[in-house]
């Protein structure tokens, strides 16, 4: 009891960090010392500690009830307790606002992604009518064969010996195949076909 004693001189003093050194003490030789209970919990509310304070004065009316504590019991429990509410609003005040922030940020993410989507679209469509516009063979064979084979072919064509003055009725569809076109711009290709026109003749 000297520390308590000692502690409720101090606290009488307005010097409750003093007593609440001392209420320690004793509450450490005594966990259960009302009397220091109840001053470390006036401390407690002179220091503005209202949980600590709640929790000390219960304590000391659970061991030794005192009707003139009560009032103080319930002006720390209305303190803390608005206290509480203080911070559960700022709680949820802050979630609201982080849940919003992450709203936001998925719609901007999933509104990026679906224009990089539309972009590649149309350029797969563009990419899609160029090959269309270019008769389905890329840059379109512009001017006919390469190099346009000035002169036209080694010899000509119309009037080759043997040929009758012109291409066969089936010759010019060939003309119109790729691979025939291909081959003929070839200069052995066309040696050689000049050489079998030649021995026929």
């Amino acid at each position: 009891l000297t520390y308590a004693n000692r502690a409720d001189c101090l606290l009488k003093m307005k010097r409750p960090c003093a007593a609440l050194a001392d209420c320690n003490a004793a509450i450490e030789l005594n966990p259960d010392s009302a009397k220091a209970l109840k001053i470390r919990g006036k401390c407690n509310r002179y220091l503005g500690k209202w949980e600590a304070a709640q929790t000390d004065l219960a304590k000391a009316m659970s061991i030794d009830f005192d009707p003139d504590m009560q009032e103080l019991l319930k002006f720390v429990q209305g303190k803390f307790a608005a206290i509480q509410g203080k911070a559960t609003k700022k709680r949820l005040k802050e979630e609201k606002e982080a849940k919003k922030k992450i709203a936001e940020r998925k719609a901007a993410n999933e509104a990026a992604r679906k224009k990089a989507q539309e972009a590649a679209k149309r350029e797969q469509e563009e990419q899609r009518r160029a090959a269309a516009a270019g008769g389905g063979m890329p840059g379109g064979m512009p001017g006919g064969m390469p190099g346009g084979m000035p002169g036209g072919m080694p010899g000509g064509m119309p009037g080759m010996p043997g040929m009758g003055g012109g291409m066969p009725a089936g010759m010019a569809g060939m003309m119109n195949d790729p691979e025939v076109v291909a081959g003929l711009s070839n200069p052995k290709v066309m040696a050689a076909l000049q050489s079998y026109e030649w021995g026929r003749s």
